[in-house]
């Protein structure tokens, strides 16, 4: 057996480098890959189920904020027709078809409301 000359036996070990490095790369390259599949799958899932969270979180919260102010308008408005029902010269003058009485009868109170209650119309 010759030996081999200098430059052939460099040759040989670089070719030999590029295939260990290409033969590392392959699984180093697909095992990253996978980390960030894993991560973006995880992450998404993540995502997903915190805005499911939250969405539900503030849907419910807004429901029981609008019934809270159905419930409290209701009563303010039975209290406000409950005093109106109760009012003799306002009966009377409704009563009457009479429309300055009417006016008359019904002006301070809605004057009253307006500033009490923030009645508006």
């Amino acid at each position: 057996m010759s030996p081999r000359p200098a430059g052939a036996y460099a040759r040989s070990v670089r070719k030999t480098i590029a295939q260990l490095r290409l033969r590392m790369a392959v699984p180093v390259v697909a095992g990253l890959l996978a980390v960030a599949a894993a991560g973006w799958w995880s992450l998404g899932r993540i995502t997903g189920a915190t805005a499911d969270v939250v969405s539900t979180a503030a849907v419910a919260a807004a429901s029981e904020t609008f019934l809270s102010l159905v419930h409290t308008s209701s009563e303010d408005l039975a209290a406000i027709v409950g005093s109106l029902a109760e009012d003799r010269e306002l009966i009377a003058a409704v009563a009457s078809r009479d429309s300055r009485r009417l006016l008359a009868a019904a002006g301070p109170r809605f004057h009253e409301l307006q500033l009490r209650q923030g009645v508006t119309h």
